[in-house]
């Protein structure tokens, strides 16, 4: 009992403010086992605090924040909540919410953590996940119309417009809704208007912000940004309008252990996330018309479609983080040519879309879930959405993981769903929506309705914030170095 005692005092002792997520998970594992043998009570209530980390063994071996933290979930564009567990049977409605009834914006899909759901419109608001009441609003020179990220501290969000304002960044603290910081590094405004950009995506990873910008021009850049600060570490061109322009929501990049992946001129490269050099270059292609999908990033490995040989054989394809080597393939076995979707990505499989290219709008497309262990094909009749918990979550129905049957219908109607195809953000056991409305669904027995909501009131002001941009352009500064 001493031994017992004393073991969970020294492990309390070791606890400092500035600790890692590694080193909180492993004081947790320790507890854990000492939980075990413990034999008075009160222990087990010590040993159940909750934490802000929590492992994804999706995204590598580095923890990563529980939550959705982007767009695609998080860092790693896999779609997949592994700390989340949403309805099993049925649903009901938790809330429902319009804070700019008075404005006809789509709300964003929601990125969710530690209690908050944020949500771009024509303004950045933060929302209790519990009410939906607003916490606080966010306004920007420009829309929020594209889903933001976070890495706990402070929310991200890219704004501008290609015809009439400049692109910025924005650093927005998470708790009080101020401005940190804004970066702005785009042609200055008496340029053509076809050289401004817009920054259309962001992700979060290692202590950087990685923002994708847009021009009208075939001038697609990836910035790299201190996330406390907003300095500008490097910046590159991938490409043109392959890239990011055939779709509302353009793909983030994928980052995990410091390394980041994007679709890069017609190809797939990997920079050191600090510096900006090239790691690593496919040696492949990807089909012009799928060039905007995210990677997917889980466990050292990122999965993608591209070529391997001839021009047109498209392929499923699972890549080294490391140095870009191929892990494996799959291609069904036939004699189409085929194209891919987005991969989805859990635990143990990977779910991906496939379509004849000879018959892209009509019938033939066919979804399967992959083994991540070794690429041989699990099953048939796979669904893709956001995964959690062995549950497929579409935009209108949840489906079993293991097989693809059908577990209920939400019987949401009456909302347009968001830009992102509709799947939920998930969080806890909420299924939360963006579209003409933001809500939340939880585990009910049946089905959900969604009455019109009524007027939000007004949210509070934020407070003042600092207008002085991280790097202004003088009228010769190009948007990326050489």
């Amino acid at each position: 009992m001493l031994l017992i005692i004393l073991g969970l005092v020294f492990v309390e002792g070791i606890t400092m403010p500035n600790q890692t997520a590694e080193t909180r998970t492993t004081r947790r594992t320790l507890l854990k086992a000492l939980s075990s043998t413990a034999a008075f009570a009160g222990v087990g209530s010590v040993l159940a605090q909750p934490s802000d980390s929590a492992r994804d063994d999706s995204t590598g071996s580095t923890p990563s924040l529980s939550g959705w933290t982007s767009v695609y979930g998080g860092p790693g564009n896999t779609n997949y909540a592994p700390t989340a567990a949403g309805p099993k049977s049925g649903v009901s409605r938790r809330w429902v919410a319009d804070p700019e009834p008075e404005h006809d914006r789509d709300y964003t899909t929601p990125v969710v953590h530690d209690g908050t759901a944020y949500v771009g419109a024509r303004n950045l608001y933060a929302m209790d996940v519990t009410t939906g009441d607003v916490r606080w609003s966010f306004s920007a020179e420009a829309p929020c119309v594209h889903t933001p990220a976070t890495d706990g501290k402070m929310i991200y969000v890219g704004t501008g417009h290609r015809s009439n304002s400049r692109g910025r960044v924005y650093a927005i603290d998470s708790e009080s809704g101020t401005e940190q910081w804004r970066f702005t590094r785009t042609p200055p405004e008496n340029v053509n208007e076809t050289r401004r950009l817009e920054y259309v995506a962001m992700t979060v990873g290692d202590g950087q912000v990685f923002a994708l910008g847009r021009s009208g021009l075939d001038e697609d850049l990836l910035v790299a940004l201190d996330a406390e600060t907003g300095e500008r570490l490097w910046c590159t061109e991938i490409g043109g309008r392959w890239s990011v322009r055939y779709t509302s929501e353009a793909a983030p990049v994928a980052t995990a252990d410091g390394t980041v992946v994007a679709r890069a001129n017609g190809t797939i490269k990997a920079y050191d996330g600090e510096t900006g050099d090239v790691v690593w270059t496919f040696d492949g292609a990807i089909f012009p018309r799928t060039a905007y999908l995210p990677l997917a990033i889980g466990d050292g490995t990122v999965y993608t479609s591209a070529t391997t040989g001839r021009n047109d054989d498209y392929k499923l394809l699972a890549l080294d983080l490391a140095d870009g080597s191929i892990q494996w393939t799959y291609k069904p076995d036939t004699n189409e040519n085929l194209q891919w979707s987005a991969p989805t990505v859990d635990s143990e499989s990977v779910y991906v879309n496939y379509t004849p290219q000879s018959n892209l709008g009509g019938p033939g497309a066919e979804t399967v879930a992959i083994s991540r262990a070794d690429g041989t094909l699990q099953y048939e009749g796979a669904r893709l959405g956001t995964v959690a918990d062995d549950v497929v979550y579409k935009e209108d129905a949840a489906y079993d993981a293991a097989d693809g049957s059908k577990l209920f219908d939400y019987g949401v109607t009456g909302n347009e769903y968001g830009i992102t195809g509709g799947y939920p953000a998930l969080y806890g056991d909420g299924l939360f929506f963006g579209g003409d409305r933001v809500f939340v669904l939880e585990p009910g027995q049946g089905e959900a309705t969604l009455p019109e909501p009524q007027p939000s009131t007004e949210p509070n002001e934020p407070a003042e914030a600092p207008t002085r941009d991280t790097e202004t352009p003088e009228d010769d500064d190009p948007v990326c170095e050489p």
